[in-house]
C-alpha cells in the first residue's frame, strides 16, 4: 500500500478512538461528578409515615405506607411499599430549595415533590403533597454495612447461606 493508504488508516483509528474513548471518558467523569454531588444517596427505614396528621401504622396489609426508600447515585428513586411491591421514580432536584420531584410515568398519580431536611447524615425527613393529601416521612438510612452486596462484595458463585 502507499504511504497516503497507511496515513488514512491511522487518522480514521484516530479518529475512532477519540470519539469513542475520549468522549466515553469525558461522559464518564460528568456522570461520575453527578453522583458524587447525590448527597442523599442510600436506603433509608421509614420510621413513620403521616398522611393528612394521621400517623399510619406500618401494618404489611397497607398499600399505600412505604416500607423503604431507595435513593440511587443516578436520576432514580425507588419506594418499597409495606407489602413489598415496588414503585419506580424519576427524580429532579431544585436547583435552589431543598426540593425533591419524584414522578412515576406508568401513574401519576403517584407523583410527590417533597421538601426535605435532612438532620444529621443518617436522617432524613419529606414534607410534601401526593394527590390531596399532605405527606410528613422520617426515615433513617442503613448503614452500608448492612446492604449484602457493598459489605460482602460480588461473587460469581455464592456459598450458603448466600446461595437462595
Amino acid at each position: 500500500q502507499s504511504i497516503f493508504g497507511h496515513s488514512a488508516t491511522v487518522i480514521l483509528l484516530a479518529y475512532l478512538f477519540y470519539f469513542n474513548i475520549g468522549k466515553s471518558w469525558g461522559y464518564y467523569q460528568d456522570e461520575e461528578k453527578s453522583r458524587a454531588s447525590n448527597k442523599l444517596s442510600g436506603i433509608y427505614n421509614v420510621d413513620y409515615f403521616m398522611v393528612n396528621s394521621d400517623t399510619i401504622a406500618p401494618l404489611l396489609t397497607d398499600k399505600r405506607r412505604w416500607r423503604r426508600l431507595i435513593i440511587d447515585k443516578w436520576d432514580q428513586n425507588v419506594v418499597q411499599m409495606m407489602d413489598d411491591k415496588f414503585a419506580g421514580f424519576d427524580r429532579k432536584y431544585d436547583a435552589i430549595a431543598p426540593k425533591m420531584t419524584m414522578t412515576n410515568e406508568k401513574d401519576t398519580s403517584l407523583n410527590v415533590c417533597f421538601a426535605y431536611t435532612k438532620a444529621d447524615p443518617n436522617r432524613l425527613v419529606l414534607h410534601g403533597k401526593q394527590r390531596a393529601d399532605s405527606l410528613h416521612i422520617a426515615l433513617h438510612r442503613m448503614p452500608d454495612s448492612l446492604i449484602v452486596l457493598t459489605s460482602r462484595g460480588f461473587h460469581w458463585v455464592s456459598e450458603l447461606p448466600f446461595n437462595r
